[in-house]
């Protein structure tokens, strides 16, 4: 199942660096409020963490970020505002995540919301949850594309 349609696309942007891609993330920090859920999806190094990093950057926030793939859940404050950095690579499926409690982290009206591996739980993502596709063009080239949230089975 994929969580999204190419006529859902809403901005494709191609990074050629790492801090592109980390000041993409910053700069889309200033659009989020508090409600926002963003699902990352990907392979492995391409990305999610650097532009997650970026966002928390765009709040201010100056500690290190790194995937929580072992903690599966960060927590970052900042400018009166609450980061939700999630990673769910070791969370198999939508009844594991809701066993740790992800709903209450999904949509939470106090907070935005990242998930890397977002697309492990398409049935739990709200319709308003924006998703972003990360794609390898090359060993330095990111394709990044936005796309607002649609089931299709």
């Amino acid at each position: 199942m994929t969580i999204i349609k190419s006529e859902n696309l809403i901005e494709k942007f191609i990074s050629n660096q790492e801090y592109e891609t980390e000041k993409k993330g910053a700069c889309f920090a200033k659009t989020l409020t508090c409600g926002t859920t963003l699902a990352l999806c990907g392979e492995f190094g391409v990305g999610k963490t650097v532009f997650t990093r970026g966002i928390a950057r765009g709040f201010g926030v100056e500690l290190p970020i790194t995937s929580p793939s072992f903690t599966i859940i960060q927590e970052y404050e900042c400018a009166g505002k609450t980061l939700y950095h999630l990673d769910l690579y070791r969370i198999e499926t939508e009844d594991s995540a809701l066993a740790f409690g992800i709903d209450e982290f999904i949509n939470n009206k106090n907070a935005i919301t990242v998930i890397e591996w977002g697309d492990r739980i398409p049935n739990l993502l709200d319709s308003d949850c924006i998703v972003i596709n990360f794609e390898s063009a090359s060993p330095d080239q990111r394709v990044i594309r936005f796309y607002k949230k649609q089931v299709s089975k």
